[in-house]
């Protein structure tokens, strides 16, 4: 009986272990939030920046 219980004991203590490793690895809500809103801002710009480069260089071939 007493193997059983340290083979429980051990057990819940290998839970507990893996639960705080987890919660310490686990990304709040908020940090994803503030991260997609700088990779949208991020995205948005690159996208203006291709749409601009796309407008130049289709004036560039219509007058060529």
């Amino acid at each position: 009986i007493s193997c059983l219980f340290w083979l429980v004991w051990r057990t819940r203590e290998d839970l507990t272990a893996h639960k705080l490793k987890v919660a310490e690895q686990y990304a709040e809500t908020s940090d994803v939030k503030i991260l997609e809103h700088r990779l949208t801002s991020h995205l948005l710009r690159i996208e203006a920046k291709l749409d601009v480069t796309a407008l130049k260089t289709e004036r560039i071939s219509h007058e060529g």
